[in-house]
């Protein structure tokens, strides 16, 4: 069976099964709305922390989204902790580069991303992706020289050894 042949097959449950429960979203949630009480809660501010995200998926049949949700986790992250107070690493190896190839043609990841490295967010790509791949970095959403780690999978266990937290928020 061919490629595009396979990919049909597991593409068409997919879109019926958004079809028969998108309509959900399309018209706004069927549930009550968040409580006021729930919109008024305050709490305690967090401490200071250290993340990396391993990110080594792709975005698959989700597309996009997949990686606005990624983005999405790691902005409220950043907002739940506060900027400056959260060291935030993003660990691109293997199909989890896709971020930045996609960002060249998506304005709204893009912005995301930039918005992310303003706030002090580092993105990481494993060199080994970039040379398994062939791929020229300068082809890749804003990536320089201080942003290319010699192995994706050792500078993730490096920074757990400088003491961030070690999160698959794709996984």
């Amino acid at each position: 069976m061919t490629t595009r042949k396979t990919r049909l097959i597991w593409t068409l449950p997919i879109l019926a099964a958004t079809a028969l429960f998108g309509w959900r979203y399309a018209n706004g949630s069927t549930r009550p709305h968040t409580p006021e009480t729930v919109k008024a809660m305050r709490f305690a501010p967090y401490a200071q922390q250290k993340a990396v995200y391993h990110v080594t998926e792709g975005s698959g049949l989700i597309g996009h989204g997949r990686y606005r949700n990624l983005l999405q986790i790691a902005r409220n992250h950043l907002q739940a902790v506060g900027v400056g107070r959260l060291d935030l690493r993003v660990v691109l190896q293997g199909d989890g580069v896709e971020l930045l190839e996609l960002a060249k043609s998506d304005s709204d990841l893009a912005v995301r991303i930039d918005a992310l490295k303003r706030d002090g967010v580092r993105f990481l790509i494993c060199r080994n992706t970039i040379m398994g791949r062939d791929l020229d970095p300068a082809e890749l959403y804003g990536v320089t020289a201080e942003d290319i780690v010699p192995a994706g999978i050792a500078e993730a266990t490096s920074l757990v050894q400088q003491g961030y937290v070690y999160l698959k928020p794709l996984g």
